[in-house]
């Protein structure tokens, strides 16, 4: 994926003609590994990196050192913000897990085209996807979020969707209102309540607008059930879904 620079200075609703610069570091972590990247931004105790691929940001904390490369990156900028395309937005045709997107938005009370929006902006509906920050499967838990979530196996549909709309649920429970709910889903908890809002992170503000413009799409393009859906609950309560009756336990639940 090549990356593209694009920053814009806005000032009294027009753009500004001006180039910046922005210093490429070698990142040493206090996990032991290493990268190289182009720092974005470093505010509240907080690093934005971009790297080939994409972005990816740290805790200060997890941060051992930076150490210069001696390369810029020249920013080109632009002269009519109203030249900028905005790319039509064509998620795709993905309808494998609208099954388990519907029975766990019944369970957990949310919007499934909700659920299915945080998916799309997450992993773009990829199972097995990993992020930089170590974020996994359909809806990237982190391995801790999982954990206590119950979730053993982040590559598992089931699991993962129902860990994720689970979490969703409870940020809406405890927020109240669907972008601040977003913003703990991407941030975490704790940094909507030092902020008493949205974090001011780029990444944050970006992933919110996205899932509500995924949510609109998905709100107006139905999600349809194409497979009925049996359930078995074991003795120690966990919970098995199959498109099949696989035995007389499993029950059609829809």
């Amino acid at each position: 994926m090549k990356l593209r620079f694009l920053v814009i200075f806005i000032l009294l609703g027009s753009a500004s003609l001006a180039a910046a610069q922005e210093r490429e570091y070698k990142v040493l972590l206090n996990n032991g590994n290493t990268f190289i990247g182009v720092l974005q931004e470093h505010t509240a105790g907080r690093y934005v990196f971009k790297i080939k691929g994409g972005e990816i940001d740290f805790q200060q904390i997890e941060v051992k050192d930076l150490i210069p490369t001696g390369k810029t990156i020249r920013v080109k900028t632009i002269k009519d913000v109203g030249s900028i395309k905005i790319k039509k937005i064509t998620p795709k045709s993905i309808t494998n897990f609208d099954d388990l997107i519907i029975y766990y938005s019944k369970k957990y009370n949310l919007d499934p085209a909700l659920i299915k929006a945080v998916i799309k902006a997450e992993s773009d509906f990829n199972q097995y996807c990993v992020s930089g920050k170590g974020a996994k499967g359909l809806m990237q838990l982190m391995p801790h979020t999982a954990q206590c979530l119950g979730v053993f196996d982040v590559y598992s549909p089931h699991q993962n969707i129902e860990g994720g709309s689970r979490y969703l649920a409870e940020q809406l429970r405890v927020f109240g209102d669907v972008r601040l709910a977003l913003a703990a889903y991407n941030a975490g908890p704790e940094m909507v309540k030092k902020y008493n809002g949205i974090p001011p992170f780029r990444e944050t503000k970006s992933y919110i607008t996205n899932v509500l413009t995924y949510w609109q799409y998905f709100a107006t393009h139905p999600i349809s059930i194409k497979k009925p859906i049996y359930m078995f609950t074991d003795e120690k309560g966990n919970i098995f879904l199959s498109d099949a009756a696989v035995n007389k336990n499993y029950k059609r639940i829809q």
